[in-house]
């Protein structure tokens, strides 16, 4: 038993990345003989994320975010947030932006509006579960890359769960985010 959670207290809220892909990341292939479905990402990937303008960059970070954030607006808040591959990367990008008033400023501008709840006061998830989350480049790089500075502390929230497969191909990336993710330590 999570969080209290039990089979009629729990809803899901689904939501699959922005940008629609061909096919899945190469640590995902063989999924494709099991999932018949169009495949999404929520970043360019990451071969361009050198090659990208940082403003371009910049704004396909605001956009994925701003696609999560009006979904907490009209099904918020939530107890958790789940962040599988690069979708980890969103849900700590969102979950910081309390403590990240230049994103948060981008993120408003690209929106066009205030948000309908204070991120300064309320969390969009009061805890995180990051699943195999990770890549050859560090969420550091992705911010570098997009014309982001270094963020200050990570905002603290209940709980944090890292999800790491033993035989994950992309193991390492994961354990270096971890790592690279102060509010663990």
């Amino acid at each position: 038993l999570f969080l209290g959670i039990v089979n009629e207290n729990y809803s899901i809220t689904y939501i699959n990345g922005v940008i629609s892909v061909d096919t899945p990341e190469v640590s995902l292939s063989e999924l494709t003989n099991i999932i018949n479905e169009e495949w999404y990402s929520w970043l360019p990937p990451k071969a361009q994320w050198h090659e990208v303008n940082s403003e371009i960059l910049l704004k396909n970070i605001c956009e994925a975010i701003i696609k999560v954030l009006v979904v907490i607006e009209k099904y918020g808040p939530f107890d958790i947030g789940y962040g599988f591959s690069q979708g980890g990367y969103i849900i700590d990008l969102i979950n910081n932006l309390p403590n990240d008033p230049i994103l948060l400023e981008a993120v408003k501008s690209h929106l066009g509006r205030e948000l309908s709840f204070d991120i300064s006061t309320q969390l969009p998830f009061k805890n995180l579960i990051y699943a195999c989350v990770g890549s050859t480049l560090s969420i550091s790089e992705l911010r570098r890359l997009a014309g982001l500075s270094k963020r200050k502390d990570d905002f603290k929230t209940q709980s944090i769960i890292y999800l790491i497969g033993k035989h994950d191909v992309q193991k390492s990336y994961s354990e270096n985010f971890v790592l690279e993710n102060s509010s663990i330590i």
